[in-house]
């Protein structure tokens, strides 16, 4: 009985294998490249949209901001001593 293991040389496969598909994989890399880059500025659009219009609300909503903006004689007209700085 022979006991020595039949040995193959893979790598010349190998490399054929790696050439024929390098060119695919490259393909593919730049198309999951390019879509990732426009995911990306998708949600960078959405998340400006969505700061945009937090403060928008904040603004329209938050008192203090619309009696901070008054001039000092109108707070002194309409009695708000505890506004003003």
């Amino acid at each position: 009985m022979n006991t020595k293991s039949i040995h193959i040389d893979h790598s010349t496969h190998a490399n054929y294998a790696d050439l024929t598909s390098q060119p695919a994989s490259i393909i593919a890399a730049l198309c999951n490249k390019v879509s990732a880059f426009f995911v990306r500025s998708e949600l960078a659009k959405a998340r400006a949209n969505y700061q945009i219009k937090q403060q928008r609300r904040s603004t329209h909503r938050n008192p203090q901001n619309m009696v901070n903006s008054l001039p000092l004689e109108e707070k002194l007209r309409l009695g708000m001593y505890h506004w003003m700085d």
